[in-house]
């Protein structure tokens, strides 16, 4: 029996230890890469732009141009390669010392959410084209493989843990494919709830988005809705929804968990973003004006990123 709670106290407030204007409209995603000296955050934005910062200083190292619809998603390879994915149907990939797009690839009929690297020389891509494509770097020129068909929904994000794929969808589904072989797992539909929404509360489109993903080293995965809520599954011979935690008071649009599994953030359209330690929130990050869109979390598990609509990027301490 899964446990559901919805939690409306408001957990203390930490502000922000610095925060500064990353880009010149709204910012999607970020990703942190602490594998070199010093650290760097890639950030991007609705200008069109992939920015690097020094995460210290917070100095802009570099800036990558040549997207033209806006940026959704990024990822950094163990090489430090950068990929990143636009509504401009493209997926294309970076070098950071130089600037310059190494490569670009076409086939994605619509606008792409979300993009990963699944190793140094492979990418996973998603879309509104109801497409999941995997990509080798070193060709570029076309995928190499499409899981799923055109039944699919219509993909938003993408979590993978060893040989295991996972895609949301729009239209509140969750579907598994094999990674090596594309072999479709299940497919599923997560059912939304109504329940905590104001009486009356007219909605154009039913509040279905599984807006992302991520896996604990168990295998469980967390997923954010749009219902406002946080879910945590297995897949054991089927789907098991194990809870579902609400602490935000619109969408819940992004969740990163902490390499030590000590806690996890999660990032609301509402501007919130909170910290949840035992499956409870134990702090409200504030600062943002806008939607909190992304969030990564230090190795040392004392720093929290976050960026915004508000063009913003926050940096908190959580110790």
């Amino acid at each position: 029996m899964a446990e559901d709670l919805f939690i409306r106290a408001i957990p203390p407030e930490i502000r922000p230890i610095t925060s500064f204007r990353a880009h010149t409209d709204s910012i999607d995603f970020i990703k942190l890469n602490e594998r070199n000296s010093p650290a760097t955050l890639v950030s991007a934005g609705h200008d069109d732009l992939l920015k690097i910062w020094d995460l210290n200083t917070q100095r802009n190292l570099t800036t990558l141009r040549g997207h033209s619809e806006g940026i959704f998603c990024c990822d950094i390879s163990d090489s430090g390669q950068i990929i990143s994915c636009s509504p401009d149907k493209t997926v294309r990939l970076w070098d950071p010392r130089s600037g310059n797009e190494v490569s670009r690839g076409l086939g994605h009929t619509y606008k792409i959410y979300y993009v990963l690297f699944a190793d140094s020389t492979h990418v996973v891509s998603c879309g509104r084209d109801r497409m999941i494509l995997l990509w080798d770097t070193k060709k570029m020129n076309a995928p190499i493989m499409r899981y799923g068909n055109d039944n699919c929904g219509t993909f938003r994000s993408l979590a993978l843990q060893n040989n295991f794929l996972l895609a949301t969808t729009a239209e509140s589904g969750l579907e598994g494919f094999e990674f090596k072989s594309g072999k479709e797992i299940f497919k599923e539909k997560v059912e939304y709830d109504l329940s905590v929404f104001p009486e009356g509360t007219e909605f154009f489109d039913p509040p279905e988005i599984i807006y992302s993903a991520k896996f604990f080293r168990t295998g469980e995965f967390l997923t954010t809705h749009q219902d406002m809520a946080i879910r945590k599954f297995r897949y054991s011979n089927g789907l098991q929804h194990i809870f579902l935690r609400r602490g935000h008071y619109d969408f819940v649009r992004y969740v990163e968990i902490d390499k030590n599994e000590e806690f996890y953030v999660s990032c609301g359209q509402d501007g919130s973003v909170r910290v949840w330690r035992e499956n409870n929130p134990t702090a409200s990050l504030v600062g943002h004006t806008q939607i909190a869109s992304c969030a990564c979390i230090t190795a040392d598990s004392a720093r929290v990123i976050t960026c915004s609509y508000d063009q913003n990027i926050n940096i908190y301490s959580v110790r």
